[in-house]
Order: structure tokens, then C-alpha cells, then sequence
């Protein structure tokens, strides 16, 4: 989303709700326009009263339920109009048309979150805050986010350290006391909320499930199984799974991506040799290796597939029967067990991702500054640090803005 000014004053208006056909859809308008496009877009519309439902009826065809909001007091700022009617593709395309017809404007990615932000409806950092919830990929996730106090008490405070630093450091040069600053209880704070923003951008991102081991193992089956119908095709014949497959999976309130990979085998088919490869790669970036095969790594699941044959399982591993449903289940909750342990046993603390470039750019400069041996060399590398830290607390430019906004979804 491309934003060239700090105030937009025109309406803008967006599908709130994910596209498709569903039971109810949410269109969301913004801007001094709302309700007189709003009151064009139906049959005898009523006298409109500030936060009370209106049950009306619309021109493009059924009913619906109008909210109104109106400025200064709504999610941004502006009047602000919800429109929640019957999830019908056809209608809310129609509806969405009559709109533009109107002399509206469609939003931009997290345009109503940037007008909410520019009309001092909410922080910078709490707009990043709902975004992260809203994609969100465990419960766990969504506490540690909502849970974590505001970020800038703990860079006011970081910037404290650092100016005391320089205070030691002056009367260092000063008086040659050649005294220890607290330059180590700096260095390690920084480095403390540096590793949870790095944490918190792992979080960010869907867990990689992978299905490993050799060619007619029964991964695919099992891949059928945990989906719960056949996405992936099934044969006895040997490698079978030339390209991966992967899905998304939300188990227990956990989501991640189940891969299901070709078998890995010395074979002297191109094609498959390729699958091989790409199964070796995916194996380095997993998360959770659901392992055919004994395998050591702190990753793995190991497990005995097949058992609905009498096949015995081997000692440590979890018996799995895809055809008969045995142990598919103890699996899915085991693998979200251990996502839950592998990623929240050292993450408590949610970090924007805008922070992490911040971190990790104080991280550098506190390097730099161990490693000096003067004080007045130490000394120019923590007030660099003190001015980047005061930057970032003031209102960051326009051109982040856009930057930042552009990752939200349509219509929030």
C-alpha cells in the first residue's frame, strides 16, 4: 500500500470477512462517505442511529444488518459503517461494484488498522500486535502476544544502561580510574530481547511437519490419514512420491504444515533422484520429523507404521495403523506437544518484527564496542546506540508506515 500523506480523508471500503461463499459476510466502510453510501445501497433506508443495529433491505437483493459508528468513536477514527449480510459471493461482489459506483474507494492492505494508528485510535505497536494475533498459529502463540507488555518501557530502559555506560566511560577517560562499566549487563539485556524477537519470527511462521523415510514406508497413507481424506496418491510400487505435498493442518488449536516427501533412495531416476533432493532440503528446515526409521534427531517422532500387518513395533517408537486409525490421533497430539515445547520453552516475550531490524542492529553495536580497547572509541559506539534507540521511540516516517501496513489482510 502506497501512502503519500499523514491525513487521507477520503472513504474507503472492504470485504471484511475471508472471500467465498459462507453464512454471514462483513463489509466494512471508512470515511466521512459511509452513510450516505451506505443509505444508497438500500430500499427506503432508515433514520440511522450511532451504534444500534438497523435491520434493513438491500437493492442488490435479502436482507441485512447495518452498524454504524459514528467519528470520532469507532476502530478508526472516521465513521465507520458494517454492513453483515448473507455470504452469497454473488451479493457481496454486486455489493462491493455498487460501492466503486459510488465514488468509494477499495482499501489498501490494513488501511482501516493505518487510519485507526494516524487518528490516534491506537499505537503503532498495538496495530502490530492484532496482526500478529490475527495470524496466529497456536493458542500459546496468541497469550504470549496479547500478554506481553508494550516494548518501549524496555528500550527507555535499555537507553538508561547505555547512558550510564557513558557516564563510566567519561570519568574513565577523565580521571583514568580505568573502572567496568556496565557495558556486559548491556550487551546481555540487548541480546536477551534480540534472541525472543528472533523466536517470536519462528513463531510467525507455520511449522514444518515432515513425513521422512524410504520409498513404500506408508507416508502417503498416513498423510491420507492425518488429512482425514485422499489427497495423496497411494501404490505399492516404489517410490510413488516423486514431488513433495504438502497441507495445512490445525490440530488442537495448533496449526502446521504436514509435508509428505518422496522416499529416500540411491536410484539413477532423474525424476526421482530430484524428489530425493528436495526431501533432503525440507528435512534441514523441519520442525517436526515424523520418522520412519530410527532416527536420534531431537526432531524426530519415531514410529512404527503398518502395525495392522503384525508388524511389532520397535522399542521407543509410537505403533501406527493409517488403515485402522491405531495411534494416527496419540501422533497429531504428540506432534503438537512437541511444537508447543520446542518453540514456547524459551519464547515468553513478543517482539515486533520492526524491533528485531532494532535489536539486532544495537547486538552490532554493542560488538563493535567490546571489542574496543579505548574508551573513547567505546564510548562514540553507545551514543550511536543511545540516538538509534531514540530514533525509533519517535514517530517513525510515512514511508514505514506503508511498509508495515502492506503485510495486513484486507478490510482490517
Amino acid at each position: 500500500m502506497q501512502i503519500s500523506a499523514p491525513v487521507l480523508d477520503d472513504t474507503i471500503f472492504a470485504l471484511a470477512t475471508p472471500p467465498g461463499t459462507g453464512s454471514v459476510a462483513i463489509i466494512r466502510l471508512s470515511g466521512p462517505e459511509s452513510l450516505r453510501a451506505t443509505r444508497s445501497l438500500i430500499r427506503n433506508p432508515p433514520s440511522f442511529r450511532p451504534r444500534h443495529a438497523h435491520l434493513v433491505r438491500l437493492k442488490a437483493g435479502g436482507d441485512a444488518i447495518v452498524l454504524w459508528f459514528k467519528a470520532p468513536n469507532s476502530f478508526t477514527g472516521e465513521d465507520v459503517v458494517e454492513i453483515q449480510c448473507t455470504g452469497s459471493e454473488v451479493l457481496t461482489s454486486r455489493i462491493l461494484k455498487d460501492l466503486q459506483d459510488t465514488g468509494l474507494r477499495p482499501a489498501g492492505p490494513g488501511e482501516f488498522s493505518y487510519r485507526a494508528v494516524i487518528n490516534g485510535r491506537m499505537t503503532l505497536e498495538q496495530a502490530e500486535r492484532l496482526n500478529a494475533s490475527i495470524n496466529a498459529h497456536t493458542v500459546r502463540e496468541v497469550e504470549i502476544i496479547e500478554s506481553t507488555p508494550s516494548l518501549e518501557p524496555k528500550l527507555r530502559t535499555i537507553m538508561s544502561m547505555a547512558l550510564e555506560v557513558l557516564r563510566d566511560l567519561e570519568a574513565d577517560i577523565e580521571f583514568q580510574e580505568h573502572s567496568s562499566p556496565a557495558l556486559e549487563t548491556l550487551t546481555s539485556e540487548i541480546g536477551r530481547l534480540a534472541t525472543q524477537g528472533r523466536l517470536t519470527e519462528k513463531a510467525s511462521r507455520v511449522p514444518l511437519v515432515l513425513l521422512y523415510g524410504p520409498p513404500n514406508c506408508g507416508k502417503s497413507t498416513l498423510f491420507n490419514a492425518m488429512l482425514g481424506f485422499e489427497r495423496a496418491i497411494v501404490s505399492p510400487v516404489p517410490g510413488t512420491t516423486r514431488d513433495y505435498i504438502e497441507a495445512e493442518l490445525t490440530h488442537r488449536g495448533t496449526s502446521f504444515r504436514l509435508v509428505d516427501t518422496a522416499g529416500t533412495r540411491s536410484t539413477t531416476d532423474t525424476i526421482e533422484a530430484r524428489g530425493v533432493d528436495m526431501t533432503m532440503r525440507l528435512l534441514r528446515d523441519a520442525d517436526i520429523i515424523v520418522s520412519f526409521v530410527p532416527s536420534e534427531d531431537s526432531r524426530a517422532i519415531n514410529i512404527t507404521a503398518k502395525t495392522d500387518t503384525g508388524i511389532t513395533p520397535a522399542p521407543g517408537t509410537l505403533p501406527v495403523s493409517s488403515l485402522t486409525g491405531e495411534g494416527v490421533s496419540l501422533l497429531m497430539d504428540t506432534i503438537t506437544e512437541r511444537l508447543e515445547q520446542s518453540l514456547y520453552r524459551r519464547w515468553d516475550t513478543w517482539i515486533p518484527a520492526r524491533a528485531l531490524v532494532l535489536l539486532e542492529e544495537l547486538e552490532g553495536i554493542t560488538a563493535k564496542a567490546m571489542s574496543e580497547d579505548l574508551p573513547e572509541l567505546v564510548s562514540m559506539h553507545i551514543m550511536d546506540l543511545v540516538e538509534r534507540i531514540r530514533s525509533w521511540l519517535e514517530a517513525p516516517p510515512i514511508d514505514l508506515y506503508g511498509e508495515i501496513f502492506s503485510k495486513f489482510c484486507i478490510g482490517k
